[in-house]
């Protein structure tokens, strides 16, 4: 007997924005579906890519997912802009 741990309240799957969804994004987002906490998908590098690539990566991240199943919220996000940090918090703010 461990220490009890906390029940994991909120998911957010860091996914590289430049790229399609890996082999290992794919596989955690599976694992992920099996727990009841809520999952989101957090676009990293958005500052890296153009107007329109923002939009598409977003498209092809949803469609991605959804083909496995998985209706999951799609947030475009930059570290170096803070793109997509608001609208992380109103995601996250209900949950804790």
């Amino acid at each position: 007997d461990g220490p009890r741990q906390a029940p994991l309240r909120a998911v957010i799957q860091l996914v590289d924005g430049r790229h399609p969804p890996t082999k290992l994004d794919t596989e955690l987002a599976l694992i992920l579906r099996e727990s009841p906490a809520p999952h989101l998908i957090a676009l990293t590098k958005g500052d890296k890519l153009s107007g329109n690539g923002r939009p598409k990566a977003e498209a092809q991240a949803r469609k991605h997912f959804k083909q496995l199943g998985l209706e999951l919220p799609v947030i475009v996000t930059s570290a170096q802009t803070k793109r997509g940090v608001d609208e992380l918090w109103r995601w996250i703010e209900p949950l804790v």
